[in-house]
């Protein structure tokens, strides 16, 4: 009887261990919109997109709150509504998500405006000896909107953009050849696209 139940025993704690060795069940969960972004004009209106999801999920406006509304929600659709754009164009992200997953929708608008951006001059020249250098940025855009660079910024010293001046300070060489430095205005629009304009210094030789 004692022989029995000791393999009694040893069956069970087998069976025990077979099944902690079995892997555990993962819940699949279906979700995601088609296209990752879309397009709508310039004036109010609604749109929407298809959405693949097996169960309800929970939809969020990351971004754009201001002028986009979320509508129906369902398990092939997802709508919204858009407010007139009176401005440049923009963007908005739409977020939906449920059992751990989650896609988003980018929806960008255009506008009745097109952001511009030029120098007033793309080349100059400098001496061995270095310089300072000054150009005008014409822009639809506040001046503090656009980031600036430089190529080279162990050359190009004191980079800034005030009151739509650009300014910076050309370091004097001791090169024996003529060098070309860029330094770029840019700036990223409501679409994530860059807008920029560029001017090229030329430094002459060290003599």
């Amino acid at each position: 009887m004692m022989k029995k139940y000791i393999v009694l025993l040893c069956a069970a704690a087998c069976l025990c261990a077979c099944q902690s060795l079995l892997p555990e069940k993962v819940e699949i969960v279906s979700l995601g919109m088609v296209p990752e972004s879309i397009t709508v004009p310039v004036g109010a209106g609604e749109d929407g997109v298809r959405v693949i999801a097996d169960r309800d999920y929970a939809v969020e406006v990351l971004s754009g709150r201001e002028w986009l509304t979320p509508g129906i929600s369902r398990s092939d659709t997802l709508s919204f509504s858009f407010k007139a754009n009176d401005g440049f164009r923009r963007s908005a992200v739409l977020k939906i998500s449920a059992g751990g997953r989650e896609d988003r929708l980018l929806v960008k608008q255009a506008g009745p405006y097109q952001e511009t951006l030029s120098l007033s001059t793309h080349s100059v020249t400098v001496p061995a000896a270095g310089g300072a250098v000054a150009v005008r940025v014409h822009s639809n855009l506040p001046s503090d909107y656009f980031s600036v660079s430089a190529s080279n910024d162990k050359v190009i010293s004191g980079l800034k953009l005030t009151a739509y001046e650009l300014s910076f300070i050309v370091l004097p060489t001791t090169n024996r050849d003529k060098r070309t430095y860029t330094v770029t205005v840019s700036y990223a629009d409501g679409w994530g696209e860059t807008l920029e304009d560029s001017v090229n210094i030329l430094q002459e030789v060290y003599e």
